[in-house]
């Protein structure tokens, strides 16, 4: 170096490229009346993660809700989520209520995870599972074979196995008491259903 120039030294501490990581930007939210939050929506906006961590906070409040919504005047659809690529959804505790018709589009999903402190979801065989109704209310889209409905389910969900294409077989446990409307929409591959007694 000449006498008298000026020098910058620049220490890189480390470099950290995260990619295919769940990004808040990428979901729609919506304040609620009691000042918590509501998720509305999820579209990737860039790598789309393999698993997909649903928020339990947002802007320091609560994140309780993943609803699907509709415009009340024109009954037109609001809400939009794409899960395509993802194969794990993580539910936080914090979540309290799920529409049926949120993971409608989730064609990649092989297995939901809830957190074990969650009062109202449980994942029971891959599935999300509503452990205070007792309802099955979304089945892995990515499915092969023969599916068991879990003992102690009482009710299916509208939409549960919504185009689960490889799935051949259903059997129903003794408890079941309904099964939802179009719960398995599109399973085009199903060949029998064994119904209890």
């Amino acid at each position: 170096l000449v006498k008298g120039t000026n020098v910058i030294k620049i220490y890189v501490k480390s470099i950290f490229v995260q990619e295919g990581t769940t990004n808040l930007r990428d979901f729609t939210f919506v304040k609620k009346a009691d000042g918590t939050y509501k998720i509305s929506g999820y579209t990737p906006s860039g790598l789309v993660p393999t698993r997909l961590e649903i928020p339990s906070t947002y802007l320091g409040k609560e994140v309780n809700e993943i609803a699907f919504d509709y415009n009340l005047i024109t009954g037109n659809v609001e809400s939009q989520y794409s899960f395509s690529a993802i194969s794990q959804i993580y539910i936080p505790k914090t979540i309290k209520s799920i529409s049926s018709e949120v993971f409608l589009y989730g064609e990649s999903v092989e297995e939901f995870i809830v957190d074990e402190s969650n009062p109202v979801y449980g994942a029971i065989e891959k599935c999300l599972f509503d452990k205070v109704n007792m309802l099955l209310i979304s089945a892995p889209r990515v499915f092969e074979g023969t599916f068991n409905i879990p003992k102690g389910t009482l009710g299916i969900e509208n939409y549960a196995f919504y185009r689960v294409l490889n799935l051949t077989d259903i059997k129903f446990n003794d408890e079941l008491l309904m099964i939802g409307s179009r719960s398995f929409y599109g399973c085009s591959n199903i060949k029998n259903f064994t119904l209890s007694n």
